[in-house]
């Protein structure tokens, strides 16, 4: 009867062993058939000029440190590259912009007007979802309205010139500030070139810019006016 029983318990350990083995073999193998998340990086490379002429509102901006309302100016453009780097293709299927408060908070205001397109600013409005291959990158334009600060004096506003964004900006400068209201030393240095320095830290808008995977993954990046305001 005790070796019967002896018996016994080896068949159940047996069994048991044989269940928990099975089991570990079904987890590894759900790991490597499970559905890998999307992987994919966004960087932003700065700010470029495409020579749009830019409109003014004079509403539907906030100020993000007081919540009041500010005029708006755009479109501002900036570069940025999504590399996918993962092994499959990657579908791109949203995209969204918001203001960031110095503590990261996101704000949306639909007078942002946020726009993603191909890199060639003559081309419409980048259509989505948008595949890349396994381990491409893919370079977009960025636009956006701004949120920016009016001039004190009402003659000979910057903003009643119809220029793009360069010249709007010289013309801030030569007044000794930027469009946010930083003091800027601007020096005319021949031809068309010119140095303007930031007297101060920069204080401007920053943004987030949100890209969203077939597989609802997020991935975003931040995009500042100057590349010292992130």
């Amino acid at each position: 009867m005790k070796h019967e029983t002896i018996n016994s318990i080896g068949v159940i350990a047996g069994l048991v062993l044989g269940i928990v083995s099975l089991s570990l073999t079904g987890v590894t193998a759900w790991h490597q058939f499970a559905p890998k998340k999307d992987s994919i990086t966004v960087a932003t490379e700065g700010r470029v000029n495409v020579g749009a002429r830019l409109e003014v509102e004079p509403f539907g901006g906030i100020n993000p440190e007081t919540g009041e309302s500010q005029p708006l100016l755009g479109p501002v453009t900036w570069k940025i590259r999504v590399h996918n780097t993962s092994d499959r293709s990657v579908s791109l299927v949203d995209f969204r912009g918001f203001l960031l408060t110095a503590d990261d908070a996101r704000i949306m205001y639909s007078a942002m007007r946020e726009r993603l397109s191909p890199i060639d600013p003559s081309l419409p409005v980048q259509s989505l979802p948008e595949n890349i291959p396994a381990n491409e990158s893919r370079a977009y334009l960025v636009s956006l309205f701004v949120p920016f600060s009016v001039e004190v004096s009402d003659e000979n506003k910057c903003t009643d010139l119809e220029v793009d964004l360069r010249e709007l900006e010289r013309c801030y400068f030569r007044k000794g500030r930027d469009l946010f209201g930083n003091q800027v030393q601007y020096t005319e240095t021949g031809g068309d070139t010119f140095i303007a320095i930031m007297k101060g830290a920069f204080k401007g808008p920053r943004f987030a810019i949100l890209i969203e995977t077939a597989d609802g993954t997020q991935f975003s990046t931040q995009l500042s006016f100057l590349p010292g305001g992130l």
